[in-house]
């Protein structure tokens, strides 16, 4: 990422592990970092400029100078269990342990990780990274992740063979550039009461008069100074500099889904709702610093939320049909932000010639598929007549007019309004038109932040929407073409059921830790079973009727690999007896669950259908220790 300012680098070296020095490292990380992240909240989201270095003709090889020269963009994870032994150990360094029981112990090292803006073990293992191939935290291309154990920066062959075998390092993940494809511009419809009233708004039921307070993200381009915002709130949280037409874009989804009832205009899905612009460019690979922004803010404040991200992937990655997978950044990214927000995506826009054109190649899926209860969302777009939009006018200022069509396909998972709907002010201070999925996916978020308040977990919101969901009487092969209608009322949504008590055979002074609603903000925080293999158990307070367990993993896992569940069930309460924790634990099997792959911080959905009060849960993890973020509980 790019950051203004001409900061000279800094180089981190190897340092004795004194007292001193580590000292010193940690007050020069701190001091970089803070500069660093100040930099990213107020600068720009521009295409890299890479800085080639420049060599002596006598100093290398020209095949070795060709070598440094080739640099690509890597994600960089780390080993998350040796951070926190990293920030353990030095919090250690002023505390005498044998004076605390384990629970005081723990109790303590959690307030010095919150009191701290940043990881001390992190500190300490990045630095480790970034001297290994001779970077500095404070270049423009190198960017810490705040939400997972994660460092991205720019290395070429030899640096990345390098990092890859470092034993500080799980997993490095090339993050591929391309151009992301904006899925509109352009829009048409009903006066009322001085204002244009879309007839998306009456499609979708939302033509009440009603109104809301949760907050609506977005990931989009920054509007810059192309338009006032009066008829709307926007709250920029990750500012990019420099407007275009591509501009247009991101003030025409706040007017949808927030423009105010003012008599100015038009009037949105949801008006005067608060809503925050997690600013980003079109080059695709500064979408992954703009959703983690987004979750940053939301994670910082306990927000649950919508997330609406009308880009997709505008190549077909060679090799890589559904490069917005589960394994590509973007598709991990997306799944982290699930944790905190529903998430909603555009299907993309079919251009003439290829208007049955497949989402999948574009959008978030599992294998040319979707799945229930991810908390992600793909929406295509249907025209007035409820059918799928095809050859609808779309333009933006500067452009002529371009028929559009809705992609569509099994990575669809149901459609909205999209077809030529007024949506923003040209420069003749007009109210023009314009069609796209980009506009389909909002008014979905739109109608699902309808629902609940800041606390409601965004697979509650999938199972809204889900809920309220109306066939248009058309087909999108073979499969009914089906849209969201606003019920106050819906029947069959799923509830989140609240653990009260967690117990664990193993480190039970952190237990806690798995319901506490933390996601991000305090990295060591987890529960860990210091083995392969753990088990942990829940109550529930009650018997429930249990739908599904959703549980967040901490892993130091290489990549693409599996992990082993075994569920078992009880109606009776737990018995707060860590030492005889198989004697009173469920113990009656109800599932077997094989995920087939893992990430840091990613959710893992595991389907359960029964009346239970208390669950106990056993985890196999082949390539990494069984440690556990947060765990869910689901059901009606």
């Amino acid at each position: 990422m790019m950051m203004r300012g001409g900061v000279s680098p800094l180089y981190f070296f190897a340092w004795r592990r004194s007292r001193i020095g580590m000292q010193f490292v940690e007050i020069l990380f701190e001091v970089c970092m803070k500069k660093f992240v100040l930099a990213a909240f107020f600068s720009v989201s521009i295409p890299l400029g890479y800085a080639q270095p420049i060599w002596s003709d006598g100093s290398l090889h020209r095949s070795e100078i060709d070598i440094f020269a080739r640099e690509k963009m890597y994600a960089v994870y780390l080993n998350p269990f040796l951070i926190r032994e990293e920030s353990e150990k030095m919090f250690r360094e002023n505390k005498d342990k044998l004076k605390y029981s384990e629970v005081d112990w723990e109790e303590k090292f959690s307030s010095y990780l919150m009191n701290n803006d940043f990881s001390s073990g992190k500190k300490v293992v990045v630095a480790r990274v970034l001297q290994a191939v001779n970077k500095s935290v404070v270049s423009r291309k190198v960017r810490v992740s705040n939400i997972v154990s994660a460092v991205v920066l720019p290395l070429n062959e030899l640096e990345y063979d390098r990092v890859r075998k470092m034993p500080e390092v799980t997993l490095v993940n090339e993050i591929k550039n391309s151009e992301m494809e904006i899925s509109s511009f352009p829009y048409y419809d009903y006066n009322g009461g001085g204002e244009l009233v879309s007839w998306a708004k009456v499609a979708v039921n939302s033509d009440d008069g009603f109104s809301v307070f949760n907050p609506f993200y977005y990931v989009d381009v920054h509007p810059g100074a192309l338009q006032s915002t009066s008829e709307y709130d926007v709250n920029v949280i990750y500012a990019s500099a420099g407007a275009g037409d591509y501009s247009y874009h991101s003030s025409a989804i706040a007017r949808i889904v927030g423009a105010k009832r003012n008599l100015i205009f038009s009037r949105g899905i949801n008006p005067g709702q608060p809503l925050y612009l997690a600013a980003t460019s079109p080059s695709f690979i500064f979408v992954v610093p703009a959703i983690e922004a987004a979750i940053h803010h939301a994670d910082v404040r306990g927000v649950n939320a919508v997330l609406n991200i009308s880009m997709n992937n505008g190549d077909e990655i060679a090799g890589d049909p559904y490069s917005t997978n589960p394994h590509d950044e973007t598709g991990k990214t997306m799944l982290r932000a699930s944790n905190r927000f529903l998430v909603t995506q555009s299907a993309g826009n079919a251009k003439p010639g290829h208007f049955n054109g497949d989402a999948c190649p574009h959008v978030y899926n599992v294998d040319g598929a979707i799945l229930d209860n991810d908390a992600i969302l793909s929406v295509g777009a249907i025209d007035r007549t409820g059918d799928r939009m095809m050859d609808s006018i779309n333009f933006y200022p500067g452009d002529y007019p371009t028929p559009i069509a809705s992609r569509s396909g099994p990575c669809v998972d149901f459609y909205a309004p999209g077809g030529e709907i007024y949506a923003y002010v040209n420069q003749n201070n007009q109210l023009n038109f314009g069609s796209g999925t980009s506009y389909a996916a909002p008014i979905v978020a739109a109608i699902a932040s309808r629902y609940g308040d800041t606390q409601t977990k965004p697979l509650v919101r999938e199972s809204y929407v889900k809920s309220i969901l109306m066939p248009t009487g058309y087909n999108d092969g073979g499969r009914p073409i089906k849209i969201p209608r606003y019920s106050p009322n819906p029947v069959g949504v799923l509830r989140h059921h609240p653990v009260i008590q967690a117990i664990a055979p193993v480190n039970n002074h952190r237990i806690g830790y798995i319901r506490d609603n933390n996601f991000f903000q305090r990295p060591e925080d987890f529960w860990i079973s210091s083995d392969n293999f753990g088990s942990f158990a829940v109550d529930l307070g009650q018997v429930r009727d249990v739908k599904g367990v959703r549980i967040v993993l901490e892993t130091s896992s290489p990549g693409n690999n599996p992990v082993n569940f075994q569920v078992f069930g009880s109606s009776m309460a737990l018995q707060n007896n860590p030492l005889n924790y198989y004697y009173f634990a469920p113990s009656v099997l109800i599932k077997n669950h094989t995920e087939p792959f893992q990430y840091e911080r990613v959710p893992i959905f595991i389907p359960l259908n029964g009346n239970y009060r208390s669950l106990r849960i056993d985890g196999m993890n082949p390539t990494s220790w069984f440690a556990v973020v947060e765990v869910e509980v689901y059901g009606f």
